[in-house]
């Protein structure tokens, strides 16, 4: 089964089933240290497919260590984080979508991570009932007839993304994308990022360099920069929380290198972003 006839499929049983729980994960209490946790920036939910999967969240102030079970939906605002346990236990399953600036992302964990990337942007319609089931904050039969409305216009959106479907080889691109973006806080180097997507050394910088212009190394200074800018957009994070979470052990540093590539530094951005 390739992987948009996959998440159709999907989609198609979450239609048919009623969520058995709906709680939305938080900013804060931040991830505790060391915690593969990544804070995105993008609104986002997982829904529990079978078994138990073991995930760890911030929930009514609190770091909450639980299980997504069959039926559970768990959203994420921009800034919010889930950490979901190393490994594939048989028999786990999940179900994911993310709303990126620019795209879909659909995920499935099986036996394997799973991506799908459509060719175009979200509609303002999606985006909107994303909105308003964020805004409820809490189970309600409003949560949960929304996410109903939304799990329907994703599965046309997707419909529509086969129409215009990208290459094979654009969808690597944007896995590694995908990749280096969730893992910004490490220490990323091109044998490792490679290692992690079945593609050798050379033909990644070959493949960075073809799709941006870029070095490995300016590219992934170019991401943190523009997630830091993303985050800035979440009152509750403070600079320095910031500045680690995009990479950098330095918040003097990383302010030098805002203001460089935006010629403003984060503080005076944060309060145009915020307008």
């Amino acid at each position: 089964m390739s992987e948009a006839p996959r998440m159709s499929a999907s989609l198609d049983r979450i239609l048919a089933e009623e969520p058995v729980s709906l709680r939305f994960a938080e900013t804060r209490p931040l991830p505790p240290p060391g915690s593969p946790a990544f804070l995105h920036p993008f609104p986002r939910f997982l829904y529990g497919l079978s078994g138990e999967r073991r995930i760890t969240c911030g929930i009514e102030g609190e770091i909450i260590r639980t299980t997504l079970k069959p039926g559970a939906l768990l959203f994420s605002p921009p800034g919010g984080w889930v950490a979901e346990s190393p490994g594939i236990l048989p028999g786990e399953a999940l179900f994911s979508v993310v709303l990126l600036r620019n795209e879909l992302r659909f995920i499935h964990v099986s036996d394997v991570k799973r991506l799908y990337h459509t060719n175009r942007p979200p509609s303002e319609t999606l985006r909107h009932i994303f909105s308003a089931i964020l805004a409820e904050q809490r189970d309600s039969s409003i949560g949960r007839r929304l996410f109903k409305l939304l799990a329907e216009l994703l599965q046309s959106e997707l419909e529509a993304s086969l129409r215009e479907a990208l290459s094979e080889s654009d969808q690597l691109w944007k896995t590694i994308r995908e990749f280096i973006e969730m893992n910004l806080a490490e220490e990323l180097n091109r044998e490792f990022i490679a290692a992690r997507n079945s593609i050798s050394p050379e033909n990644l910088s070959r493949l960075i360099r073809e799709k941006t212009g870029l070095a490995l190394r300016a590219y992934v200074n170019e991401l943190r920069l523009q997630y830091a800018r993303e985050l800035l957009r979440n009152p509750r994070l403070s600079i320095e929380e910031i500045a680690s979470h995009a990479g950098y052990h330095y918040s003097n540093y990383f302010i030098r290198a805002y203001r460089k590539k935006y010629q403003t530094s984060p503080g005076s951005d944060r309060k145009l972003i915020s307008r």
